[in-house]
């Protein structure tokens, strides 16, 4: 941020303003020097007061007495406290793991279901296309039926009457039949 401020305190357009910029930035440095050397100060307070507590811990625990022995058992307690809890977060994370993925199979079970429903609306659209074709096809299969009856009542009939022609012909040649009797 520093940086990006020195830049633009260049860039402003009057002479005043460029004077503010690097002013602000340099509050802005002292106060990061600060606050940097509050931390480091920090820090080493607490590695000191970490070692303050270890050693009394440790002379604890190595002298011998009853707060010695109410220490270690407190350490004990603290110490499966802490392996439970542990314990408890490994079984969180694996119970995270296998819901996470059970997600994942059921938004892959979303997506192969959004896929079969748009499969089946084309299906449907395309069997509306064919519904309309097996219609026509239907009256077409009529007509042809209707038409293959006529076609052979036409035949018989075209039939007896060659028959009776033949019947007729005959008939005049051999001369058992005549019809002079008749007309």
């Amino acid at each position: 941020m520093q940086f990006s401020l020195d830049l633009l305190a260049q860039q402003l357009p009057t002479n005043e303003e460029v004077q503010l910029g690097q002013a602000l930035m340099e509050t802005w440095k002292e106060q990061y020097q600060r606050l940097h050397m509050g931390l480091r100060n920090a820090n080493l307070c607490a590695k000191e007061n970490m070692k303050k507590a270890a050693q009394e811990e440790r002379e604890l625990l190595l002298g011998g007495g009853e707060e010695s022995t109410v220490r270690r058992r407190h350490l004990q307690i603290k110490a499966g406290m802490t392996s439970g809890a542990e314990s408890i977060t490994e079984s969180f994370r694996r119970t995270h793991h296998m819901m996470a993925q059970e997600v994942e199979q059921s938004a892959s079970t979303l997506a192969t279901f959004d896929e079969s429903a748009s499969i089946l609306r084309k299906v449907e659209s395309e069997y509306e296309g064919h519904g309309s074709m097996l219609a026509s096809t239907h009256g077409l299969l009529s007509t042809t039926k209707y038409e293959n009856v006529t076609d052979r009542m036409t035949l018989v009939f075209g039939f007896l009457i060659f028959l009776l022609a033949v019947l007729y012909v005959v008939s005049k040649r051999i001369g058992v039949l005549s019809f002079r009797g008749i007309l």
